[in-house]
């Protein structure tokens, strides 16, 4: 499956004010609408860590670590075309990494979830 990171702040800005929000143990997805509606029809992913997390050693070693696991669920599931943020938490550093795939497949199961009573 196709994704393009997220590289401006206005689309990770808006996806924390009017996006979803899951949160989990180790990090929590925000889901939106792209604005403006793209051409073709793609998710779109963007990774946000804090200095909360730590020094930036730590930092990007807990945004390597999400990215490979969202590499490994996007390879076998096909996710909705919206911009999905994922933001670390503490337990991104500190849980196995089979532990951070579990929450990954949760979150995206559980967003799901909510988008089904919705509509």
């Amino acid at each position: 499956m196709t994704v393009v990171c997220i590289k401006k702040r206005k689309d990770f800005v808006r996806a924390t004010h009017y996006g979803t929000k899951i949160i989990a143990k180790s990090l929590i997805l925000q889901a939106v609408e792209p604005f403006p509606p793209l051409s073709t029809p793609i998710p779109r992913i963007g990774i946000t860590v804090t200095k909360k997390i730590g020094n930036a050693v730590q930092r990007n070693r807990s945004r390597r670590r999400i990215r490979a696991a969202l590499h490994n669920y996007l390879k076998m599931n096909s996710v909705l075309p919206l911009d999905y943020v994922t933001v670390a938490r503490p337990g991104t550093l500190t849980d196995p990494f089979v532990e951070l795939e579990k929450t990954i497949a949760w979150v995206f199961k559980k967003h799901r979830k909510i988008l089904a009573e919705v509509l």
